[in-house]
């Protein structure tokens, strides 16, 4: 059998970031369609949207068993990369297919629920952060970039643009939480979802 067979979702696989400063070579599940985030794991072991968390976890001294909120956290990159340096990530995720491969990386990676005595570990919140709580939907715009393909937004859903068609709507009946409502009202102990 190959190794990391059935650990990701069914259409990704498990490719290695193994060239972030301070962290071990670790397993990440990707997409199997291109996306640019994924193509640069896979071919340079890590991504550059995370340097400024690897130098900043890898310089502060002290900074260890801090909270960090991740928003936006995409497949969970820089969300690993945190815990593994013990920080506490909250990881705010609107989009299903990505909270999905976040999940199954922190399980190849034995990265449990946020822990407020030893320090470390993840929490999700299945929800996009904005200026206020409401209905949104996940879209993709219609003339995107070739080369950026799987850049998505999220919007409100009484949004304008999805009144004139700048968006491909792909995912719908997701939530904007403002961040003060999303970390208010989840206990520093949720387990991993």
């Amino acid at each position: 059998p190959i190794w990391g067979h059935g650990l990701c979702p069914p259409g990704a696989f498990v490719t290695w970031m193994d060239t972030a400063i301070g962290v071990p070579p670790s397993p990440v599940c990707v997409r199997g369609t291109f996306n640019f985030l994924d193509f640069e794991l896979r071919r340079w072991g890590s991504w550059e949207g995370c340097a400024s968390s690897f130098v900043m976890a890898v310089t502060a001294p002290g900074l260890e068993g801090k909270h960090v909120v991740d928003v936006g956290a995409n497949i969970g990159v820089c969300t690993l990369v945190l815990a593994k340096l013990g920080f506490r990530v909250t990881a705010l995720e609107p989009y299903s297919v990505h909270l999905g491969l976040l999940h199954s990386t922190m399980s190849i990676n034995n990265i449990g629920a946020v822990n407020s005595t030893t320090g470390g570990g993840m929490r999700t919140i299945a929800s996009a952060a904005g200026q206020k709580s409401g209905a949104a939907v996940v879209g993709m715009r219609r003339k995107a970039h070739a080369a950026n393909s799987g850049m998505a937004e999220v919007v409100p859903s009484d949004s304008v643009m999805l009144n004139n068609s700048a968006l491909q709507i792909i995912e719908s009946g997701l939530v904007f939480t403002s961040l003060v409502d999303a970390l208010a009202h989840v206990p520093p102990t949720e387990p991993i979802r």
